[in-house]
């Protein structure tokens, strides 16, 4: 996760000059977003389990964001972008 908190000024610029083309746009946001599940799953193991509860709220969410993209990685070309 700490390669996407951008914690640095002109951290995200710099991640963003790597890409080239919408679908290297989508295709960083899958794995953040992948990343983000597997950071957030990994926490459950190490946090009160009252707290759980809310962790599965933003894995769900997570979850969601992740299928807009594959949704959209397959619905349009570069020109479209």
């Amino acid at each position: 996760a700490s390669q996407y908190v951008f914690t640095q000024q002109g951290q995200g610029k710099e991640v963003a000059k790597g890409i080239k083309s919408c679908e290297d746009g989508i295709d960083l946001g899958i794995k953040f977003e992948e990343e983000s599940i597997a950071f957030y799953e990994g926490m459950k193991k190490v946090i009160p389990e009252s707290s759980i509860g809310i962790l599965d709220k933003l894995i769900a969410e997570e979850r969601q964001h992740l299928q807009t993209l594959i949704d959209m990685k397959g619905g349009f070309s570069d020109e479209k972008c």
